[in-house]
């Protein structure tokens, strides 16, 4: 009989089976993507116009200047609701005023960026006192070559010098962007033109 249970045992050995085996480690989680990134959502504008805004250019009697502007629903050239150009119609240089601009940059000199149609341009321009509000205006120059670019577009963008868009400007509404203040293109591919032609040295 003890010589069957040695043979036993060595059989056991042999063939790996261990009376009490060992219960087999759980396995590892999965380690975390390289480089996977937290998507947030994009925070709410600040202005959204985009459904509810125009463009309007209105030729005027002197001693005012003729004037081309972005106004709310309902509103009017006298109160532009985001972007305003005027021009000498003795020259034609166009000034535009791109509102809803940091206070406490008021006297200051930058340097902003235009993108439309796939291109990028840089706008020298200061920033001034709103005309009827405590915000402040970037003012700088518009070509009638710019403005003809911009009322062709689908969008329009004007990103400050700091590298963040500060309004974005749609021909279709429901065009997905992300900036501060949003508006809309409407109107602009006929008005564009009635102002530059108001514009024209006579």
């Amino acid at each position: 009989m003890t010589r069957y249970l040695i043979l036993a045992g060595a059989l056991l050995a042999a063939t790996g089976c261990a009376a009490n085996p060992e219960p087999e480690a759980a396995p590892a989680a999965p380690a975390p993507t390289a480089g996977a990134i937290s998507l947030k959502p994009a925070p709410a504008p600040a202005l959204d116009l985009r459904a509810s805004s125009l463009w309007v250019a209105d030729e005027r009697l002197l001693p005012q200047r003729p004037i081309l502007a972005l106004i709310a629903s309902g509103g009017s050239v006298n109160a532009p609701a985001g972007l305003s150009a005027t021009c000498s119609a003795d020259t034609g240089a166009i000034t535009a005023r791109l509102g809803r601009q940091p206070t406490d940059r008021k006297g200051q000199s930058a340097t902003y960026q235009l993108r439309v149609a796939g291109k990028t341009r840089s706008l020298e321009g200061r920033f001034e006192t709103a005309a009827r509000a405590s915000d402040a205006e970037f003012v700088f120059s518009l070509s009638a070559a710019e403005l003809r670019e911009m009322a062709g577009a689908e969008t329009v963008t004007f990103v400050t010098d700091k590298g963040d868009p500060t309004w974005v400007f749609v021909r279709d509404p429901a065009t997905p962007v992300s900036a501060p203040h949003i508006a809309s293109l409407k109107d602009l591919p006929k008005e564009a033109p009635a102002f530059i032609g108001f514009c024209n040295p006579k």
